[in-house]
């Protein structure tokens, strides 16, 4: 399969719960989209604007999770799909997704973490480093320091977010050299039942490269904060 109507796709994912494979694309408004496949056909679900702009997608039982992945909204969202407004919306129109959070980075990657009756949704933020040709003219790009990561579970209707680690983001030479590229931070993120919630952070001042691990236990806590 092949597009010319988007720059690039950022993912391709499978919903575990209705077996179903998903697609996220970008990055100009018109390009930004969260479908799915069909026949070998991507089909948006909603698309046209920074909020259908996402890099990794997180499923529950009841509905999709993302955050927005750009640079330079003054307003960065965390966005819940649930699946009957899908269901309810697939012969005519696109679904409305509701805000649970806002954050003050783009959010790149996604993960479901399931512990006994609860579900976890957990999203780490990126910190950029500038805008690239997709940007709108005047666009202001944002500077984070830190790249975060953030968990919220159903028994708290995804109201309540947990920062569970935080890192800083290494300072690139390309912000001193222009002839040597930029270089983002971000977390990789990555869900085991035996060994917990995997951090793979990059670029950052500390634990560059390195294999964290947030114990599965920390999910069946009070806790608001996991101190790495």
């Amino acid at each position: 399969m092949s597009r010319t109507d988007v720059r690039h796709f950022h993912g391709v994912f499978r919903d575990p719960y209705s077996g179903d494979l998903w697609g996220t694309t970008g990055d100009t408004d018109g390009e930004s989209a969260i479908g799915r496949f069909e026949s070998g056909e991507f089909r948006p679900v909603g698309r046209g604007s920074q909020r259908w702009r996402a890099v990794e997608l997180a499923f529950t039982p009841d509905a999709v999770f993302w955050g927005m992945d750009c640079p330079y909204t003054d307003r960065v969202e965390i966005l819940r799909l649930d699946r009957d407004a899908i269901r309810a919306t697939e012969s005519d129109g696109t679904p409305e997704p509701d805000v649970v959070a806002t954050v003050d980075a783009p959010v790149f990657y996604a993960e479901t973490v399931e512990r006994g009756k609860e579900t976890w949704v957990v999203l780490s933020t990126a910190a950029t480093t500038g805008l690239d040709s997709t940007a709108p003219p005047g666009a202001r790009r944002q500077n984070p320091k830190t790249v975060e990561v953030l968990a919220a579970s159903d028994r708290t209707g995804y109201g309540r977010w947990h920062r569970i680690a935080q890192f800083e983001r290494s300072t690139p030479i390309g912000e001193y050299v222009s002839s040597i590229p930029t270089t983002n931070a971000y977390v990789f993120i990555s869900w085991d039942p035996d060994l917990g919630l995997l951090l793979n952070p990059f670029n950052t001042t500390r634990d560059h490269g390195a294999i964290l691990s947030i114990p599965p236990s920390w999910f069946e806590t009070e806790v608001t904060e996991y101190a790495l």
